[in-house]
């Protein structure tokens, strides 16, 4: 695999191609050289949705100095984000599309009250339903956007629009 790659996947701050990333896989090193790529920085994002992504910008010869890194870094990082926020539109997952269209006008309820900060307990209040009811809608909204706790479904339910 890459070696890129695979470090872009553990950090989301940007870097530079270093020697010790250039000692890994040489013989993928030796055919990106083949083909100009010698020299470059990588950034990578990660959306709220889990989708992955990552930016390189390599060119064949020049070393990148620390004062070029430092005029260019901003607006690598914003074509970066703007890249990865652009391609997600596009591209988003088909079985997280469709997952909050089979979310019941309840959960979605119980999420919208959930962004507004409402407790389990008190949404149990406003909506006249039990308390385990609040609880079993959640519980499946999270299993439905495919998070693990009710602040990332909301935030998942958020991004997808489902909130309004």
């Amino acid at each position: 695999m890459d070696p890129v790659v695979k470090k872009a996947r553990l950090t989301q701050l940007p870097f530079v191609w270093e020697s010790t990333l250039l000692e890994q896989e040489p013989c993928f090193w030796k055919e990106a050289g083949d083909a100009g790529l010698r020299v470059g920085w990588t950034c990578s994002s990660i959306s709220s949705s889990g989708t992955f992504s990552m930016l390189t910008l390599a060119r064949n010869e020049e070393p990148l100095t620390f004062s070029e890194l430092n005029d260019k870094e901003l607006k690598m990082r914003w074509l970066a984000d703007a890249t990865h926020v652009a391609l997600s539109r596009l591209f988003k997952p088909q079985e997280l599309e469709e997952s909050y269209w089979r979310l019941t006008a309840r959960k979605i309820e119980i999420l919208r009250w959930t962004v507004d900060g409402k407790t389990q307990c008190e949404i149990s209040q406003i909506l006249s339903v039990s308390f385990d009811t609040v609880k079993f809608h959640s519980k499946n909204a999270i299993a439905k956007l495919g998070t693990t706790n009710k602040t990332a479904a909301v935030v998942r339910a958020t991004v997808l629009g489902v909130l309004g």
